[in-house]
């Protein structure tokens, strides 16, 4: 629950960056076809997308420490390393 509130915390935190990036600096050079609505689509599939790819990534972190003893941050690495690759 802490995660998904912090990640969701965080993005509404940087939301007003991102508001005058998208509609004051790219309208100003031209580059702006994002309308409110789909900014506050794209906002809302962006905290949905990150809570469902963060818990099951920070679960599997606290279990492989708990079972790994104290080699544990070899299968970390692992796992991050998959996730990475996987995201690419």
């Amino acid at each position: 629950v802490f995660l998904v509130a912090q990640s969701t915390l965080g993005t509404l935190i940087n939301l007003p960056i991102s508001l005058y990036n998208t509609f004051v600096l790219e309208a100003k050079h031209g580059f702006n076809k994002t309308t409110p609505q789909t900014f506050v689509t794209d906002v809302i599939k962006t905290i949905f997308v990150e809570n469902i790819l963060l818990v099951p990534l920070m679960a599997g972190i606290v279990k492989l420490v708990r079972w790994g003893g104290s080699q544990f941050w070899i299968y970390v690495w692992m796992l991050v390393f998959g996730f990475s690759l996987s995201m690419l």
